[in-house]
């Protein structure tokens, strides 16, 4: 039944315009049916290969403007969905890998987009930065994107330190950005695990990490040498 449920709510998502006033109950049903292993995190082949991307690059699009993130542009509904990066088809090095299609912004700042968000900003007053060291000189851009991520779960119990020691050619840390549009596509995943954000630095031996505590969402910092069961680093395909 569930299965059933949510192809309809897909069908329906990727006919109503953005603006529809329907779309935010059928947003919700959906995501209310979308399967999740809570004991390995997304599971690929529901995260992507079953998912069409149009209707994917909407649903993240329209959770957006339901937050208002198109009035702090000032644009309008329409204007901010044609603003917004279009997904891409998933590299076939990335499939098994990198299988969680996000949208990403960049022209809000990080301290605005927790608050649209309901985040508990907790890195006022702190530098960061985009990772310095990473060896392809990785910068946040500053328009939107869409990236193909892993949401942390095959890095549980590594050190943020370690996982930036191992990364491949084509892959990156993610950002405090980047945890943004992790979480508005797929809140569900720190119920499994917290963020741990590699590509971002904090001050000179800290790292950015997205939390569940005493039911309230963190965005605060972490040692990059220290590690946990129930925290991840998630990455990013280049």
């Amino acid at each position: 039944m569930a299965v059933e449920i949510e192809k309809s709510a897909r069908e329906i998502l990727g006919k109503l315009p953005v603006d529809h006033p329907d779309r935010e109950f059928i947003d919700g049903l959906f995501r209310a049916t979308k399967g999740y292993n809570t004991r390995a995190g997304l599971n690929s082949e529901e995260s992507c290969g079953k998912v069409n991307l149009k209707t994917e690059r909407t649903r993240q699009a329209q959770r957006l403007i339901q937050l208002g993130f198109h009035r702090e542009l000032g644009l309008s509904k329409k204007e901010y969905l044609a603003s917004l990066s279009k997904f891409g088809p998933q590299p076939e090095a990335f499939k098994g890998r990198f299988d969680i299609p996000i949208l990403v912004e960049t022209r809000i700042p990080i301290e605005r987009q927790c608050k649209l968000t309901g985040i508990k900003y907790l890195l006022e007053g702190v530098d960061f930065q985009d990772w310095p060291k990473d060896l392809q000189g990785y910068r946040t851009p500053d328009k939107p994107y869409f990236a193909w991520m892993q949401d942390g779960s095959k890095n549980l119990n590594e050190t943020v330190q370690n996982v930036r020691e191992t990364f491949k050619e084509d892959e990156r840390g993610a950002t405090i950005f980047d945890a943004i549009g992790l979480y508005l596509a797929h809140p569900e995943i720190l119920k499994h695990h917290f963020i741990n954000l590699p590509g971002t630095s904090v001050g000179s031996g800290y790292a950015p990490c997205l939390s569940l505590w005493y039911g309230g969402l963190w965005l605060h910092d972490c040692w990059v040498d220290g590690a946990g069961p129930s925290f991840g680093s998630a990455s990013c395909g280049r």
